[in-house]
C-alpha cells in the first residue's frame, strides 16, 4: 500500500531547568498526496506531524520555507515563500502564500515550529502558558512539483487515435489502440516529466518500460467537463540516441460499454490520448515531445475488445514483441489520426491512482461439468485474475468470475444481470505463457474456467485485488471473532469499491451512486484517507449540476438520473462536512458552498403549504421493514437545511445561515405534527428507521426524546428480537444514533446476531462481501449482489468510534480536539484501535480485567482530548500508577453517564479504574 512520505529527524531543544526533550516533525504532506507530483492548484496547502515523547506539547508558532532549489532551501532561503515566524498553533491545511506557482515549477520545502519549553509542569491548551519558546531544528526537506497549470503549456500537443464507428449493440466490441514514436535524444539529461492523458483507460511505455505501477490511468470523469492527465517522473527511462515510446489506449468509460442496457449511456467517442515530455538538459536547453499527427497506431493489436461489464478479448497470435521499442517496424500501422478534444478542462489526477495491493492464491479448484472448472479464492475482491498455461495456437480460454456459485457447484452469474463478465485468452503456443486483462476489473470469488488445455493446477492462477491505492490509516482489533471478520469483509469492500468513484463491483451498473456514499465517506474516514478521494468525487458532482440546481443521482452522470430526490443528492452536503470534521477541510466547504446551496433551493420546490413533502424516490432502500416515503423527505430536508445552515454559518455567511435555519425550523414543526403521534410517542409507520431518522436528525421534542428513545429499543429488543430492520437509510444512521443516546447495548446486540436478518448471518453464510439485501440468500436474483456497503451504513464507524471512542470535534476539526469516549459493552474483554489523524498517531486500548476497566490512550502532539473514562466514580480513577488528580496534564471535568471526564493534553496515558457495577 501506498505509505505517506515520512521525513523524519530529531531535533534536540534545550529546556531551561528540565532534561533535554525530542521534538520531531516529520510527515510533510502537500494537499492529501502521498506523491504530490503534478498538483496544478494555485495555493497547494501544506501539512506536517509533530511528535514529542513529553506530555502537553503543541506548536505555539511555524515558519514555512519554499525553494525554487534545494540549495537554496539548504540554506535557509525560501526564494518562493518565507512564512516568517507565524503565531499560530495550525499544523494542517496551511495555505500557501507565496510567490505565483507556474507551470512544472518544483517546490522544495520544510517547517520547524515553536513549542512551550517543559518546566515540570502540563499546561491544557485552553489555559494560559507562560512557558518560554523554544524552536525545533528545520524537517527534513520535502518536494511538490506544478503541472500543467494553463491550456498552452502543452506546448502544441495534439489529440491523436483512431476514430470508430459509434455503438450499435448492447456488447460493444472495440479493439484497443497502440500507438508509437521514436526520437532522438542528443545531450545528457538533469530531468524529464511525462504529462499523459489516454481516455478511456491508458498504459504509457518508455523504451520497452511501463512507466507506472498504476493500472488503468487516468480516471473517469465526465469527460465533456473535465479530463484528468498524469504525471510520471520520466528521467530514469530515457537514454541518449534513439528513444521509443508507446501507449495503449483502452475504452474505459469513454467509449461507451452499452448503449441503452440497463440505461441510456453517454458515448464520448473513440479513444484518444494527449501527451507532452519536458526533458531538461545539463547546458538549460529544453527538448518537448508531443503526440501529433507524427505519431504511428494501428487497432490491430492483440487487445481485441475490452469494456468493464464484458471483459478483455486477447489474442497472443497478434502480438508486436517490440511495438514500444527502437527499431521496431510499424510499416503496417496507419498515420495517427487528430481527433477532436473532448471538451473537458484538463486537471491533474490530485487523488491515489489504481494499483494492484494484494496477490491472492486460489484455495481448491473443482470440476462441476466435463471441460468446466471453477477456482475458489478464500475471499472475494475486485480485480482480475492472472493465469498461465501452455497450449497450442488458436487454443481458446475463457475465464468468468463472480462472487457466488449455484447448488451444482457453477457460477450463478444471475446477479451480474447483463454483464458477460468473460475474458478471453487466444493462445499463441510455443510454451507457457501468461496473461491477465488490462482494463477491466470484476468482483471475484469463483473463476469459470473453460478451454483450459490441459488439468488446471492452483499454482496457474493468482487474484489480483486492484482499487485506487488509498493509504490506511486505522487498525482495530477486539475480543469478538465475529466483529473482527465483518471488519476485515468490511475493508476489502470498500477497498474494492475505490474506483475513481465509489462504484458496485458486479453487475451491469458499477456507477457512482450518491445516497449511501455520504455514510460509506465517514464509515471510511476513521481507517482510511481517502479525502482526496471523496474531494475528486464532490467536483464531480459540482459538474453535473444543472442551471436550475437537480443534481443527478449518478456521478460521474454517465446515466443522467434526476429523481429529485431529497437523500441521493444530500452527499454533496454530507461528504463536504465529513472532510471538514475529519481533515480540517474549510476548503472543500468553500467549494462546494454554492453547488449545496443551489441544490436545497430546488428542493424547496417540492415543500407543500404545510411544510412537509411528499416526495421520496428510493425511500430506505432496501429495508426489513419500509418506512413511509414522505416521512424520509420530510426528515432529509429538515435535515439539508440545517446541515446546510452550518455549512453557511463555518463560512462566514450568516445571512444564509439564520435563512435555512429557519427554514429547517419550520419543517421540524410541520414534520413532528404531520407524522408524530404524541398519545405512543410513535412516528409514522413505528418502524426503526423512522425512529432512528427522528433522533439523529433531532427532530424529536425535547420531552419526548426518552420516550421515543424507548420505542426503538423495543422494537429492535423485543419486536424484532434484537434484530435490525432497517435498508440504507437508516441503516446509515442507526449505529451512531443507539450509540450517541446511551444505548450502545442494544447496538453490541445487533452486531452479535448470527441469524437473520444480521451482519452475522452473513458471515455464516460464508459472504463474499457484504450483502445488498438482508435476504440475499433466498432472494431472486438482479438487483441482489455481494460486495455492497449500504447494509454496513455506519457499522465499521462505530467499531472506531463506539467501542474504541475515537472521535473528532466539530469545533475544533481535523482531530485538533479529540473525544476519546469507549464504550465497554457486552461480553466484549478487550479493544485495540489507533487512528494515524492529520495530527498524529490516536490510540485507544482498553481491557477489562477483574472488575477494572485498564486503558492506554495515545493523543498526538499539538492536540489535546476530552477522555470519558469508564469509572464507578472519580476517586476509583488512576493514571500510571497515580491518583487521577494527581496525575500531571489532567484536568477533572465531570462525572458523565458512568464515566469520568477528564480534559488532557498530548501525550501517552495509562488509566485504571473500577467499572460500574452495571458495565462489571
Amino acid at each position: 500500500m501506498n505509505k505517506l512520505i515520512s521525513l523524519t529527524f530529531a531535533a534536540l531543544l534545550l529546556a531551561p531547568l528540565a532534561a533535554l526533550q525530542a521534538v520531531e516533525v516529520r510527515d510533510l504532506r502537500c494537499e492529501y498526496l502521498a506523491d504530490p507530483l503534478g498538483i496544478d492548484v494555485a495555493k497547494p496547502r501544506l501539512s506536517w506531524i509533530i511528535e514529542s515523547a513529553r506530555r502537553g506539547e503543541r506548536q505555539t508558532a511555524y515558519q514555512v520555507l519554499v525553494a525554487s532549489a534545494l540549495e537554496l532551501l539548504a540554506k535557509d532561503q525560501g526564494d518562493l515563500w518565507d512564512s516568517g515566524k507565524v503565531a499560530s498553533d495550525q499544523s494542517i491545511q496551511v495555505e500557501y502564500a507565496g510567490k505565483p506557482l507556474a507551470s512544472r515549477m518544483q517546490c522544495h520545502w520544510k517547517v520547524r515550529v515553536w513549542t512551550p519549553t517543559s518546566l515540570g509542569s502540563v499546561a491544557l491548551a485552553k489555559e494560559p502558558d507562560l512557558r518560554p519558546l523554544t524552536s525545533s531544528s528545520w524537517s527534513q526537506p520535502a518536494l511538490w512539483t506544478m503541472g500543467l497549470v494553463k491550456p498552452e503549456d502543452w506546448q502544441g500537443a495534439k489529440w491523436i487515435g483512431l476514430d470508430a464507428r459509434l455503438p450499435k449493440s448492447e456488447h460493444t466490441r472495440l479493439a484497443a489502440r497502440y500507438l508509437r514514436r521514436e526520437f532522438v535524444i542528443g545531450k545528457p539529461i538533469t530531468s524529464a516529466t511525462a504529462y499523459f492523458c489516454g481516455l478511456g483507460e491508458s498504459e504509457l511505455y518508455l523504451n520497452g518500460k511501463n512507466v507506472g505501477d498504476r493500472e488503468r490511468d487516468p480516471g473517469m470523469t465526465m469527460f465533456s467537463k473535465r479530463c484528468l492527465y498524469v504525471t510520471f517522473d520520466a528521467k530514469d527511462l530515457l537514454k541518449e540516441g534513439s528513444n521509443a515510446i508507446g501507449a495503449i489506449v483502452g475504452n474505459g468509460r469513454f467509449f461507451a460499454p452499452r448503449v441503452a442496457r440497463p440505461a441510456r449511456y453517454k458515448n464520448f467517442g473513440a479513444p484518444r490520448m494527449l501527451l507532452s515530455i519536458r526533458i531538461c538538459f545539463a547546458d538549460g536547453s529544453l527538448q518537448d515531445i508531443v503526440s501529433d499527427e507524427s505519431w504511428r497506431a494501428t487497432d490491430q493489436g492483440p487487445i481485441r475488445a475490452n469494456n468493464e461489464y464484458d471483459g478483455e478479448e486477447y489474442d497472443a497470435r497478434l502480438e508486436m514483441p517490440g511495438w514500444d521499442r527502437v527499431g521496431f517496424n510499424d510499416s503496417g500501422w496507419k498515420q495517427a489520426e487528430l481527433l477532436s478534444a473532448p471538451g473537458g478542462r484538463l486537471q491533474s489526477r490530485m487523488y491515489e491512482p489504481m494499483r494492484i495491493t494484494e496477490r491472492f492464491k486460489p484455495v481448491k479448484i473443482t470440476n462441476p461439468d466435463p471441460g468446466v472448472y471453477i477456482v475458489h479464492f478464500a475471499k472475494g475482491f475486485y480485480g482480475t485474475i492472472q493465469i498461465k498455461m501452455s497450449g497450442a495456437a488458436g487454443d481458446k480460454v475463457v475465464m468468468r468470475s463472480t462472487f457466488d456459485l449455484l447448488a451444482n457447484g457453477r457460477l450463478n452469474i444471475a446477479n451480474n444481470r447483463s454483464a458477460k463478465t468473460s475474458d478471453i485468452y487466444i493462445l499463441k503456443g510455443g510454451g507457457e505463457e501468461t496473461w491477465r486483462p488490462r482494463f477491466r476489473g470484476q468482483g471475484t470469488r469463483y473463476v469459470e474456467v473453460t478451454g483450459f488445455p490441459g488439468t488446471p493446477q492452483l499454482a496457474d492462477f493468482e487474484g489480483l485485488f486492484m482499487h485506487d491505492d488509498i493509504e490506511e490509516t486505522g487498525k482495530f482489533e477486539c475480543s469478538d471473532a465475529l466483529i473482527n471478520q465483518l471488519d476485515r469483509l468490511m475493508r476489502y469492500d470498500q477497498l474494492g469499491q475505490k474506483q475513481s468513484h465509489p462504484k458496485e463491483l458486479e453487475r451491469d451498473e458499477r456507477m457512482g451512486w450518491l445516497g449511501g456514499s455520504g455514510t460509506y465517506a465517514v464509515d471510511e474516514f476513521v481507517h482510511l484517507n481517502s479525502a482526496a478521494f471523496y474531494a475528486k468525487w464532490m467536483g464531480d458532482a459540482r459538474l453535473e449540476q444543472n442551471a436550475d440546481g437537480s443534481i443527478s443521482d449518478v456521478c460521474p452522470a454517465y446515466w443522467n438520473f434526476r429523481s429529485k430526490s431529497l437523500v441521493w443528492p444530500a452527499d454533496v452536503i454530507l461528504i463536504p462536512l465529513a472532510l471538514y470534521d475529519y481533515f480540517g477541510d474549510r476548503r472543500v466547504l468553500e467549494e462546494n458552498y454554492e453547488t449545496m446551496k443551489k441544490w436545497v433551493v430546488y428542493t424547496l420546490a417540492l415543500l407543500k403549504p404545510d411544510d412537509t413533502v411528499d416526495h421520496d424516490k428510493y425511500g430506505d432502500h432496501c429495508p426489513v421493514v419500509p418506512t413511509p416515503l414522505p416521512l424520509i423527505g420530510t426528515a432529509y430536508m429538515h435535515n439539508n437545511c440545517k446541515q446546510l445552515s452550518r455549512v453557511a454559518r463555518l463560512l462566514g455567511k450568516d445571512q444564509d445561515a439564520k435563512h435555512f435555519a429557519d427554514i429547517a425550523a419550520k419543517v421540524k414543526t410541520a414534520y413532528n405534527k404531520r407524522f408524530f403521534d404524541p398519545k405512543s410517542n410513535t412516528y409514522e409507520g413505528k418502524t426503526q428507521c423512522a425512529y432512528v431518522l427522528s433522533l439523529a436528525f433531532d427532530l424529536v421534542p425535547e420531552d419526548r426524546r426518552q420516550a421515543v428513545i424507548e420505542n426503538l429499543v423495543n422494537d429492535i429488543m423485543v419486536v424484532r428480537q434484537r434484530h435490525v430492520s432497517v435498508g440504507l437509510v437508516g441503516m446509515a444512521w442507526i449505529m451512531r444514533t443507539l450509540n450517541d443516546r446511551g444505548r450502545a447495548d442494544v447496538a453490541y446486540a445487533l452486531v452479535t446476531r448470527t441469524d437473520k436478518p444480521s451482519w452475522g448471518y452473513m458471515l455464516a453464510k460464508d459472504a463474499s462481501g457484504m450483502w445488498e439485501k438482508w435476504d440475499h440468500d433466498t432472494a431472486g436474483p438482479g438487483m441482489n449482489g455481494q460486495g455492497f456497503l449500504m447494509l454496513t451504513g455506519d457499522l465499521n464507524a462505530w467499531f472506531y468510534q463506539g467501542l474504541a471512542g475515537i472521535n473528532p470535534d466539530p469545533q475544533q476539526p481535523g482531530f485538533k480536539h479529540i473525544i476519546l469516549k469507549p464504550q465497554p459493552v457486552g461480553d466484549l474483554k478487550y479493544v485495540r484501535a489507533s487512528y494515524q489523524s492529520m495530527h498524529g498517531l490516536i490510540v485507544s486500548d482498553w481491557k477489562i480485567a477483574q472488575g477494572k476497566f485498564l486503558w492506554n490512550v495515545t493523543v498526538p502532539a499539538n492536540a489535546t482530548a476530552t477522555l470519558h473514562v469508564p469509572a464507578r466514580n472519580a476517586d476509583s480513577v488512576t493514571e500510571s500508577g497515580k491518583p487521577a488528580g494527581q496525575a500531571e496534564g489532567l484536568k477533572f471535568l465531570r462525572m458523565e453517564r458512568g464515566a469520568a471526564a477528564y480534559e488532557v493534553g498530548s501525550g501517552t496515558y495509562q488509566f485504571q479504574a473500577t467499572l460500574p457495577e452495571t458495565i462489571r
